[in-house]
This record gives structure tokens, C-alpha cells and sequence, in this order.
């Protein structure tokens, strides 16, 4: 009797310790295989950081960062009776790709910014913005370019582009600002710079037209001294 309830006392203390191991092995099972979804799920963020990381490199690669395709050559200012003028020279480039566009019917807009600031020791102060607005569109039952101004509404039509192109790369005498609106005792300087207008363009072809060098038709800042 005694040897039959030890044996019994043994097989059920051998199922119980049976027990506790399957038990105590199945967190240890389920904390190896929450680790290893852990270990796929950043491997995974990993690789989409990479790809999304390459993707910003080849958008980037298409922005142009220094080429220009207008340019300021010449400006500067002068007084003339009791206002100071503006006299400037800007040069226009149109692309393949946007003269294939204008000869499709697509109207090409730019804006010339000009403005006026006082010197100063930590920023410049703003005394006078001016936005002129030109819009350029080829009419081909005509055969004619159409330059229209729109800061005064005036229209001129031309045979060819670059007489078109021509009409707008000239400014002379043009007013800025009155003398009596400057201190003899501190120093000014007027900024140009030519903004081609991608919002103008049809809104299929905005997308391509902000990351297609093609597309890049405006020029950089060009600063000259006014007198005070």
C-alpha cells in the first residue's frame, strides 16, 4: 500500500511539474514571436524610409536650383525731376516645352516684382512693392502673339515671339517713387526680380510644371542703389 501512494504521489507531482513547464513556456513562446513581428515591422518602416528618402532625392533632382531662365542684365536708377525712374533691361527665355504649349493655345504669364526698401541694420524696411503682370498667348487662325498687360489692360499683338518677348524687356523712365517720400540721410535700394506664374498655367499641367526644369522660367533677385 505504502509503495502504490508514492507511486501515485510521484506520477502526480511528474503531471503537475509537466504542466508548469507548458505553462511557463507558452508566455516565453508568445514574447519570442511578438519580438520577431517587432523585428519585421521596423525592418519594414526601414525600407519605406529608404524608398520614401530615394523618391525625395530623384523630385529634388528635377527642382533646378540655380539655372534661370530669365535674367535681369541691366538696371538702374536715376533721378528725374522730383521722382526717381527705373531703367532696366530683362531677357526672357522660353523653353521647348513652354513654347509647345503657347503654340497649343496655353497662355504664359509673368510678373515683374519691384521693391523699393530702406537699409537697415538688422532687416530692410519696405517702402513701396509694385507688381507688373504680363500674359503672352499665340492666337494660330491669326498667326499673331498677344501681349497683354495686365496691371493697365493694354493689349499689343505681334508677328513673331521674340518681338512679343521684346515688348516687355524694356523698362525706361519708369517711376518708382517720389523724392519727397525719401530721407536725404539714409540709403535705398530698389530689388527686381521677373516671376514666371505657374498658377496660371491649366491645372493639369501645374504638377509637371513645378518639378520639370523646363518649367523653371524666372529669374533671380537683382539689387541697385537709390539715392536718398
Amino acid at each position: 500500500m505504502r509503495d502504490c501512494l508514492k507511486n501515485r504521489i510521484k506520477s502526480a507531482t511528474l503531471r503537475t511539474n509537466l504542466t508548469c513547464e507548458t505553462q511557463d513556456n507558452r508566455p516565453c513562446s508568445r514574447m519570442a514571436l511578438r519580438a520577431d513581428h517587432e523585428r519585421a515591422g521596423w525592418s519594414r518602416l526601414k525600407v519605406l524610409r529608404v524608398f520614401s528618402f530615394i523618391t525625395c532625392l530623384c523630385l529634388f533632382s528635377l527642382v533646378p536650383l540655380s539655372v534661370s531662365a530669365a535674367n535681369i542684365k541691366q538696371a538702374d536708377v536715376e533721378l528725374l525731376g522730383d521722382a526717381y525712374v527705373l531703367n532696366a533691361e530683362l531677357d526672357y527665355d522660353v523653353s521647348p516645352a513652354a513654347k509647345e504649349a503657347l503654340l497649343k493655345g496655353i497662355a504664359l504669364s509673368w510678373r515683374i516684382g519691384i521693391i523699393v526698401k530702406q537699409q537697415r541694420y538688422i532687416w530692410d524696411k519696405e517702402i513701396r512693392r509694385i507688381i507688373l503682370g504680363y500674359q503672352i498667348r499665340y492666337f494660330p487662325l491669326l498667326n499673331v502673339y498677344r501681349v497683354k498687360a495686365e496691371h493697365n489692360g493694354q493689349i499689343n499683338n505681334f508677328s513673331s515671339l521674340s518681338a512679343a518677348l521684346d515688348s516687355i524687356a524694356s523698362m525706361h523712365t519708369f517711376k518708382l517713387i517720389d523724392k519727397a517720400q525719401l530721407h536725404a540721410d539714409q540709403h535705398y535700394v530698389v530689388a527686381l526680380k521677373i516671376f514666371f506664374d505657374r498658377e496660371a498655367l491649366p491645372i493639369p499641367l501645374r504638377p509637371s510644371a513645378y518639378f520639370d526644369a523646363q518649367w523653371a522660367l524666372s529669374s533671380d533677385w537683382f539689387t541697385c542703389l537709390l539715392g536718398g
